[in-house]
C-alpha cells in the first residue's frame, strides 16, 4: 500500500520558483555557481528569455568537467548543460518523483508547468528531510 506521504502532489514538496538557480544559457559556469550557492542548490536551470526550460547544470557537471578543464569556470553554462533534462509537471504525485529520480538514476528533478516553464525544482535530499525517501 502507498503511504500517504506518496500521495501528496509534487507542488507541495518542490522547492519554488523563487528558490531556483535560475541562468541563461549564455551565463559563464561560474555565475551558474554563485546562482546554485545563494540558493544552496546543487543544480542550476537553464531557460531562455522566453522562460523555456533548455537543460540542467548540476554540481556533477562541474565536476566531471573540473577534472580535464581547469579553466571550466570560464565556459558557458549551454556548452556543458544536459539537455532536455528529466521533468515532471506540478499536479503529479511524490510516487512519480520517487519512480523518476530511481529509474534516471538522478538527484533532480525540474518541475514544469503546462508550457515547459520551470516552476520549481525537487532535490532527492528533500525527499528524505520530508521522510519520502
Amino acid at each position: 500500500m502507498i503511504g500517504r506521504s506518496l500521495l501528496t502532489r509534487v507542488h507541495q514538496i518542490m522547492r519554488p520558483r523563487s528558490a531556483l538557480a535560475l541562468v541563461p544559457p549564455d551565463a559563464p559556469v561560474r555565475t551558474a555557481l554563485k546562482t546554485m550557492t545563494d540558493v544552496r542548490a546543487g543544480a542550476a536551470v537553464v531557460a531562455d528569455g522566453a522562460g523555456q526550460l533548455l537543460g540542467i547544470f548540476t554540481h556533477g557537471d562541474f565536476v566531471r568537467h573540473f577534472q580535464t578543464d581547469s579553466k571550466v569556470g570560464e565556459r558557458l553554462v549551454a556548452d556543458l548543460m544536459t539537455l532536455n533534462p528529466v521533468t515532471v509537471q506540478q499536479d503529479k504525485l511524490a510516487v512519480e518523483v520517487l519512480n523518476l529520480l530511481e529509474r534516471h538514476q538522478i538527484d533532480d528533478l525540474v518541475v514544469v508547468d503546462e508550457n515547459r516553464v520551470p516552476v520549481g525544482i525537487i532535490d532527492s535530499q528533500d525527499l528524505t528531510k520530508l521522510k519520502l525517501l
